[in-house]
């Protein structure tokens, strides 16, 4: 067995995981994974054979170190303070875990990810940095994505305004496909840089590409050791025996078809933003086809719910850390299916982030899905497309029918229930009597801290209500996420979605470097939020859409009551 994994209570699977091991051998999928085989997957290459660039990323990558250590020394010779990342999904999560460990007591840069399009986070972004200080880098692998490049034409206009046309694009930094619109603007603008990124790695498993390990190198982190790392890893899921890629993959992938679908992940605490980059990986990869593995992630103060059914855990444990062993300790003691990763120090994260991938690429076979591509993604994005045409047409975004349950709280139709008590109690009606179900809270809200404090206790008064696992994600970041497998999967998830009314007037510009145009972030995050719930309501989701009139501080802690 791998010396970097250790199972417990596994036995019951045994038999299923001996079967696909001895197929795995049998197939010689390892080296057919290597040698960038799309047939593991299916017979049609399309999204496969051009996404599989991240296997070499660690040896690939390791030319560019120069480059990016040249880059990162040069910024800090001049007057820059702080660094704005523009992404979303795979672009934005590795960045935010990377700036969210301190591996330098004083790190150069302050570094900030901003995955929002929500407008108060897009105007405490413009308010707190100053502009003559501050690294702009947008990201994005198409090049193209509708949060992205909004940000970007908002941040340049404002930047523009602060420093003037000759030096504004100074403070801009691209990190794109080759041949993608925005390496097409980059160049127009005269950005400081253009970052061109393998085009054979998908977003999701970009972290040890430039996506990831430029914001790396600028929040401290030695590139080289990362990539080292990640390369021992690479080797060992290379081997046909004692290979940790497939160990772990063949437990996700396994434990799925023998009726085990609930991943709990449990971190140290910080290194919690770890588990919003495997939850994506894992959500996205294979939340389609009428399967899907939830992740779950377990928050610092976790403790174990009184549910069990259908959930095993993996620990991740940092050596010298005993946070969580009595936890761990208990979990294992009953019986529940667990598998403890040990770590020595930070930068094994690098072997991290190659395992994982690994795993799920060996899990995709498993499961005879393309772990790959993300079909169930678009249909949110046409839907939201529609209503921001609607909006442009008419003046204003196209509505479903609201009702009014209590002063300041509307809910959309077919609700008709006249308390949030009653809408509640109907809304779980359903979810309660099914073993697999699962509550995806989906706010449309301001990030703050006490907003997502009220979330937490939201989620949790809920798990222990209904004895169901409950999952939060904010939109419009949760889209490029776990929104394929909410739609995607069997159909066992039920969705809340929170959003409000009355928000900041931030117009986005219609093209880079011109003026204002017609459409607000508020807008587009509300269109974002009602194009989802078309299109779950459209894969025959279950849709409980909840809209704060006023401040949605005390909105969130009337459902709290209501529970």
């Amino acid at each position: 067995m791998p010396e970097d994994l250790a199972l417990a209570n596994f036995a019951r699977f045994q038999s299923l995981i001996d079967n696909f091991n001895r197929k795995l051998k049998l197939n010689d999928i390892v080296k057919r994974i290597w040698d960038k085989d799309f047939t593991v997957w299916k017979t049609d290459p399309d999204e496969i054979s051009n996404r599989l660039g991240w296997l070499y990323s660690p040896e690939s990558m390791t030319k560019h170190i120069p480059e990016i250590s040249r880059f990162v020394e040069g910024l800090e010779s001049e007057n820059i303070s702080d660094v704005l990342l523009m992404g979303m999904g795979g672009s934005s999560l590795s960045p935010e875990f990377f700036g969210s460990v301190i591996v330098k007591e004083k790190p150069r840069f302050n570094f900030h990810v901003i995955d929002s399009t929500h407008p108060g986070v897009v105007k405490k972004y413009s308010e707190i940095l100053n502009p003559s200080e501050t690294l702009y880098i947008t990201s994005t692998k198409s090049g193209g994505t509708v949060e992205t490049i909004s940000l970007l034409k908002y941040f340049y206009n404002f930047v523009r305004n602060s420093v003037g046309q000759k030096y504004v694009g100074n403070h801009f930094v691209a990190i794109t496909d080759p041949g993608s619109g925005l390496e097409k603007i980059a160049g127009e603008n005269n950005f400081r840089k253009i970052f061109l990124n393998d085009p054979e790695i998908g977003g999701r498993f970009s972290a040890l590409s430039y996506f990831g390990l430029l914001p790396a190198g600028l929040c401290g982190w030695d590139i080289s050791l990362l990539l080292e790392r990640a390369g021992r890893m690479s080797e060992k899921c290379r081997r046909d025996e004692d290979n940790p890629g497939i160990l772990l993959g063949s437990l996700i992938g396994c434990l799925a078809l023998g009726g085990l679908n609930r991943l709990s992940i449990l971190l140290p605490g910080q290194f919690g933003l770890f588990g919003a980059w495997i939850e994506q990986l894992i959500a996205e990869s294979t939340g389609k086809e009428g399967k899907g593995v939830l992740p779950i992630i377990c928050g610092p103060d976790w403790i174990e719910p009184e549910y069990t059914d259908n959930r095993y855990f993996v620990f991740l444990k940092m050596e010298g850390d005993d946070t969580h062993d009595e936890a761990i300790k208990t979990t294992i003691e009953a019986g529940i299916p667990s598998i403890q990763i040990d770590l020595g120090d930070v930068y094994d994260f690098g072997g991290q982030f190659f395992l994982w991938g690994f795993a799920t690429a060996i899990a995709g076979y498993i499961l005879k899905i393309n772990p790959f591509d993300q079909p169930n993604v678009e249909s949110a994005k046409v839907a939201a497309r529609e209503i921001v045409d609607a909006f442009r047409a008419y003046g204003r975004p196209t509505e479903p029918e609201s009702m009014k349950v209590e002063r300041d709280i509307n809910i959309y139709k077919p609700f008709s229930e006249n308390s949030l008590e009653s809408v509640f109690e109907s809304f779980f009606e359903e979810p309660k009597k099914k073993k697999d179900s699962y509550i995806s809270i989906q706010a449309y809200l301001d990030p703050v801290q006490p907003v997502r404090r009220l979330l937490d206790e939201f989620k949790m008064k809920m798990e222990n209500k209904l004895l169901l696992p409950v999952t939060v994600g904010f939109g419009p970041r949760y889209l490029h996420s776990t929104g394929q497998l909410h739609k995607g999967d069997s159909g066992s998830g039920y969705f809340i979605q929170l959003m409000q009314n009355y928000m900041p007037e931030l117009l986005i510009p219609n093209e880079i470097g011109q003026g204002d145009g017609s459409i607000a972030f508020g807008t587009l995050i509300k269109a974002q939020c009602i194009g989802d719930r078309n299109a779950l309501l459209q894969a025959k989701r279950n849709v409980l859409s909840i809209v704060f009139d006023a401040d949605k501080i005390e909105g969130l802690e009337r459902l709290i009551s209501a529970i």
